[in-house]
């Protein structure tokens, strides 16, 4: 009985976090189509107003909505929906704050240019 909770444990230890591996796959997979969409020019035929310079300005300087923020609203949303089904699956339950904690960073980095924008600040 104690080898048989042993051999979980190390299966567990060996096999990773596969919702988080997942996740941080969509998250570049994410960050690849928004940096591609930029490069080919298709916020702009889609009438999107995107910064589309790729340089990172620092938080304080972004005066528009850029590649970045939307990259960072992209994880959030990417995070946020991996806490909901950590909380839905029970292999998965109890580790599910961290991953809400960082999905609401950068929901609120990726909104920030938005914000910026309404309120001109």
């Amino acid at each position: 009985m104690a080898d048989e909770k042993e051999i979980e444990k190390q299966d567990k230890k060996e096999g990773g976090d596969l919702l988080g591996s997942i996740a941080w796959a969509l998250i570049l997979i994410w960050a690849g189509l928004v940096f591609l969409a930029s490069n080919l020019g298709w916020f702009s035929q889609w009438g999107l107003t995107v910064d589309q310079s790729w340089n990172f300005q620092g938080f304080r300087d972004w005066t528009t909505f850029s590649v970045w923020n939307l990259i960072a609203l992209g994880a959030g949303v990417i995070l946020l929906l991996e806490a909901v089904a950590q909380l839905l699956l029970p292999n998965y339950r109890g580790r599910a704050g961290g991953t809400l904690v960082l999905a609401a960073v950068c929901i609120g980095i990726g909104l920030g240019g938005w914000l910026r924008i309404i309120y001109g600040r």
